[in-house]
């Protein structure tokens, strides 16, 4: 098999309690050939510590420092574009970890199948690393797609690739992508996989290979008590209509979905000021508040 350079990119802002995980289960890959990119971005804890016993290891390339922090981790992700030198990039965030041969078997996957994204399955765990549930129910067997067909099936009802530990992709790619993913703060990633996944072919490979940390104090959990996400969610099916991807019933899905979370997911949101927001900027009509009223009755009836 060719064995193509990946660059291995490591966001990290105060993630020092899990940053020596992140870094062994990268620098243990069977995957040989590799460089690792160390990008921190004004880490108050003690990452800068954890980050200095790993600076000197042969495989890792280059380590950088932010001065102040730049607000957004889809920031650091394109600065690590630019620096890397590998056809392959792997962003390997700084709270996940993953199984020994991760990186082998997605690079395998993503050279047989001439993709320019490839992805595995997660394991969710909480902040001990206490193993939850193995997530994307939706990929039972390893499979590929044409990059469209795999953003209509799966990219317009949600983000399917929940992680982006889990993904290598083309850097070519990547430097072609539409710069708007690093105006969100949250759903970026969503559409950073929409502009790669138009390039070419997608994989996926069923097995959970790769660690997913979730918990209360993550930035997703947080993100979602904000309401960012669910504003967000708005913007990007806003693109997705505007590229052409969204068909009228996956619009009618997720309104109806935005709908029931607005009024029966007791804690998703803050507080109703929150909701509020939320509710302010999908602006549904009453419609979808039926509806979401009927699945409600529906569920109870069958619990």
């Amino acid at each position: 098999m060719q064995q193509p350079l990946v660059s291995v990119i490591v966001p990290n802002y105060n993630h020092a309690a899990f940053l020596k995980e992140r870094m062994e289960s990268i620098l243990n890959q069977s995957y040989p050939h590799y460089e690792v990119i160390i990008l921190d971005d004004h880490s108050t804890d003690a990452s800068l510590e954890v980050i200095k016993e790993y600076a000197k290891h042969p495989k890792v390339a280059q380590v950088i420092i932010n001065e102040t922090n730049c607000g957004s981790p889809f920031i650091q992700w394109q600065r690590g574009f630019s620096l890397a030198k590998g056809e392959i990039i792997w962003i390997a965030e700084s709270d996940d970890y993953c199984e020994q041969t991760m990186l082998e078997r997605l690079v395998d996957t993503y050279v047989k199948n001439h993709c320019v994204l490839a992805f595995a399955r997660s394991q969710v765990v909480n902040l001990k690393g206490e193993k939850k549930y193995i997530a994307q129910r939706m990929f039972k067997k390893d499979e590929h797609w044409d990059g469209v067909h795999f953003i209509k099936k799966y990219l317009t009802v949600g983000n399917r690739i929940y992680n982006a530990s889990s993904c290598i992709f083309s850097k070519q790619a990547a430097l072609k992508a539409d710069k708007v993913f690093m105006q969100y703060k949250e759903c970026g990633d969503w559409i950073f996989w929409l502009e790669i996944a138009c390039q070419g072919n997608v994989a996926v490979v069923s097995e959970p290979l790769n660690y997913f940390r979730r918990g209360d104090e993550t930035c997703t959990s947080k993100a979602t008590l904000s309401g960012q996400v669910d504003i967000e969610d708005y913007s990007v099916m806003s693109f997705l209509k505007e590229k052409g991807y969204l068909s009228r019933y996956a619009w009618f899905l997720k309104c109806k979905r935005i709908a029931y979370r607005i009024s029966y997911e007791k804690n998703r949101y803050a507080d109703d000021v929150v909701k509020q927001k939320v509710m302010e900027r999908w602006h549904l009509s009453a419609y979808y508040y039926v509806l979401a009223r009927c699945s409600h009755v529906f569920h109870d009836l069958f619990k």
